[in-house]
């Protein structure tokens, strides 16, 4: 699951970044087609792309953050079930 979300992560951020710098390239000719409606179409692309960057970024945050929690408890159901509560405090807390 890491590697799928590191996956989703970069590669969304190289399309969102090689879309902004196709639109600052040819600004001009892309101006041109649809009466503007093509730069409209490509700013939506690239929010797309750093929406699903950010998604990918969150969930490759979360399973690195569960993976070590789970290491630590070392099966001990209660222990983990204490380490996870922890965690969630400490995120909640650092978010204010």
């Amino acid at each position: 699951m890491a590697i799928v979300s590191l996956f989703v992560n970069k590669v969304f951020l190289i399309l969102g970044s090689l879309t902004l710098a196709l639109n600052l390239a040819l600004k001009e000719e892309i101006l041109s087609y649809w009466s503007g409606h093509f730069q409209a179409i490509l700013f939506t692309v690239i929010i797309l792309c750093a929406v699903m960057s950010n998604l990918g970024s969150t969930a490759s945050k979360i399973v690195i953050e569960r993976d070590w929690v789970v290491v630590l408890s070392d099966g001990n159901e209660a222990q983990l079930s204490r380490k996870c509560l922890n965690c969630n405090e400490i995120e909640q807390k650092s978010n204010f």
